[in-house]
Protein backbone atom coordinates (compact mmCIF):
# COMPACT_ATOMS: atom_id res chain seq x y z
CA UNK A 1 0.00 0.00 0.00
CA UNK A 2 2.40 2.54 0.65
CA UNK A 3 4.95 1.69 -2.38
CA UNK A 4 1.54 2.26 -4.47
CA UNK A 5 0.97 5.54 -2.53
CA UNK A 6 4.45 6.69 -3.24
CA UNK A 7 3.99 5.51 -6.68
CA UNK A 8 0.91 7.50 -7.54
CA UNK A 9 2.74 10.91 -5.97
CA UNK A 10 5.45 10.43 -8.11
CA UNK A 11 3.38 9.81 -11.19
CA UNK A 12 1.58 13.07 -10.40
CA UNK A 13 5.10 15.01 -9.52
CA UNK A 14 3.78 15.48 -5.77
CA UNK A 15 7.24 14.63 -4.30
CA UNK A 16 9.40 16.34 -6.81
CA UNK A 17 10.06 19.45 -3.96
CA UNK A 18 10.68 16.68 -1.75
CA UNK A 19 13.32 15.25 -3.41
CA UNK A 20 14.91 18.39 -4.20
CA UNK A 21 15.43 18.71 -0.68
CA UNK A 22 16.82 15.56 -0.24
CA UNK A 23 19.62 15.76 -2.63
CA UNK A 24 19.97 19.58 -0.89
CA UNK A 25 20.34 17.65 1.75
CA UNK A 26 22.65 15.21 0.70
CA UNK A 27 25.19 16.97 -0.81
CA UNK A 28 25.71 19.54 2.58
CA UNK A 29 26.24 16.14 4.32
CA UNK A 30 28.53 14.71 1.93
CA UNK A 31 30.67 17.88 2.33
CA UNK A 32 30.45 18.38 5.59
CA UNK A 33 31.21 14.50 6.26
CA UNK A 34 34.63 15.11 4.16
CA UNK A 35 33.42 12.03 1.97
CA UNK A 36 35.08 13.60 -1.08
CA UNK A 37 38.95 12.76 -1.75
CA UNK A 38 38.49 16.12 -4.31
CA UNK A 39 40.10 19.53 -3.30
CA UNK A 40 37.13 22.21 -3.28
CA UNK A 41 37.88 23.60 -7.09
CA UNK A 42 37.73 20.31 -8.35
CA UNK A 43 34.24 19.52 -6.97
CA UNK A 44 31.82 20.69 -9.96
CA UNK A 45 33.04 17.36 -11.89
CA UNK A 46 30.18 16.44 -13.77
CA UNK A 47 28.80 12.67 -14.34
CA UNK A 48 30.75 10.67 -17.07
CA UNK A 49 27.94 10.03 -20.09
CA UNK A 50 27.40 6.60 -20.79
CA UNK A 51 26.26 5.24 -24.29
CA UNK A 52 23.11 3.46 -23.38
CA UNK A 53 23.41 0.73 -26.27
CA UNK A 54 26.62 -0.26 -24.02
CA UNK A 55 24.21 -1.62 -21.50
CA UNK A 56 22.94 -4.60 -21.43
CA UNK A 57 20.42 -5.71 -19.31
CA UNK A 58 17.05 -7.79 -19.53
CA UNK A 59 14.14 -6.36 -17.37
CA UNK A 60 12.77 -9.83 -16.13
CA UNK A 61 15.57 -11.84 -15.62
CA UNK A 62 18.07 -8.89 -14.33
CA UNK A 63 16.29 -7.10 -11.50
CA UNK A 64 17.87 -7.18 -8.17
CA UNK A 65 15.38 -4.68 -6.34
CA UNK A 66 12.87 -1.72 -6.38
CA UNK A 67 12.61 1.33 -4.40
CA UNK A 68 9.80 4.24 -4.46
CA UNK A 69 12.12 6.13 -7.52
CA UNK A 70 13.00 3.41 -9.40
CA UNK A 71 14.76 -0.36 -10.16
CA UNK A 72 18.03 -1.79 -9.82
CA UNK A 73 19.36 -4.53 -12.31
CA UNK A 74 22.28 -5.87 -12.53
CA UNK A 75 23.68 -5.46 -16.33
CA UNK A 76 26.79 -5.65 -18.47
CA UNK A 77 28.29 -2.81 -19.89
CA UNK A 78 31.21 -2.79 -22.12
CA UNK A 79 32.58 -6.03 -20.77
CA UNK A 80 32.13 -5.42 -17.16
CA UNK A 81 28.88 -6.31 -14.57
CA UNK A 82 27.59 -3.35 -13.05
CA UNK A 83 24.21 -2.24 -11.38
CA UNK A 84 22.14 -0.17 -13.16
CA UNK A 85 19.26 2.25 -11.69
CA UNK A 86 16.27 3.00 -14.24
CA UNK A 87 13.75 5.41 -13.08
CA UNK A 88 10.25 4.86 -12.40
CA UNK A 89 8.77 6.94 -15.29
CA UNK A 90 11.46 7.78 -18.15
CA UNK A 91 9.31 8.78 -21.37
CA UNK A 92 7.97 12.48 -21.17
CA UNK A 93 9.63 13.03 -18.21
CA UNK A 94 9.13 16.64 -16.79
CA UNK A 95 11.90 18.79 -16.87
CA UNK A 96 11.83 19.38 -13.64
CA UNK A 97 12.22 15.72 -12.96
CA UNK A 98 14.72 15.46 -15.37
CA UNK A 99 16.94 18.34 -13.66
CA UNK A 100 16.69 16.13 -10.41
CA UNK A 101 18.44 12.62 -11.84
CA UNK A 102 20.86 15.00 -13.89
CA UNK A 103 21.56 16.68 -10.55
CA UNK A 104 21.59 13.50 -8.74
CA UNK A 105 24.12 11.74 -11.19
CA UNK A 106 26.52 14.43 -10.31
CA UNK A 107 26.91 14.63 -7.12
CA UNK A 108 27.40 10.89 -7.24
CA UNK A 109 30.40 11.42 -9.26
CA UNK A 110 31.24 13.52 -6.96
CA UNK A 111 31.03 11.15 -4.07
CA UNK A 112 34.19 8.70 -3.81
CA UNK A 113 34.69 6.56 -0.52
CA UNK A 114 35.52 3.14 0.01
CA UNK A 115 32.14 2.59 1.64
CA UNK A 116 29.87 4.34 -1.47
CA UNK A 117 28.93 1.99 -4.15
CA UNK A 118 31.65 3.25 -7.21
CA UNK A 119 29.88 5.66 -9.70
CA UNK A 120 30.52 4.80 -12.93
CA UNK A 121 28.28 7.16 -15.37
CA UNK A 122 24.93 7.69 -16.01
CA UNK A 123 22.78 7.89 -19.49
CA UNK A 124 20.92 11.35 -20.17
CA UNK A 125 18.66 10.22 -22.89
CA UNK A 126 14.78 11.14 -22.27
CA UNK A 127 14.07 7.15 -23.01
CA UNK A 128 17.34 5.61 -21.65
CA UNK A 129 17.63 7.10 -18.27
CA UNK A 130 19.80 5.39 -15.95
CA UNK A 131 22.34 5.45 -13.23
CA UNK A 132 25.43 3.23 -13.73
CA UNK A 133 27.94 1.92 -10.34
CA UNK A 134 29.66 -0.40 -9.76
CA UNK A 135 27.80 -4.18 -9.06
CA UNK A 136 28.41 -5.21 -5.12
CA UNK A 137 28.72 -9.04 -4.29
CA UNK A 138 26.18 -8.44 -1.42
CA UNK A 139 23.41 -6.44 -0.55
CA UNK A 140 22.73 -4.31 2.20
CA UNK A 141 20.73 -6.62 4.75
CA UNK A 142 23.39 -9.41 4.78
CA UNK A 143 25.80 -6.86 5.17
CA UNK A 144 24.34 -5.62 8.02
CA UNK A 145 22.61 -8.61 9.36
CA UNK A 146 25.57 -11.06 9.48
CA UNK A 147 29.31 -11.33 10.42
CA UNK A 148 30.52 -13.27 7.89
CA UNK A 149 29.89 -10.91 4.84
Amino acid sequence: MQLTYHKHRLENNQDIDQYQEVLERLTETVDRLGLLLLRPEERQVMAAEIDPATVKFDPTRDKLGEGTYGTVYRANCAGALVAVKVPRQTEQLPEARLRMFKREANIMARVLHQNIVQFLGACFQPRNLMIVTALMSTDLSKLIHSSSV
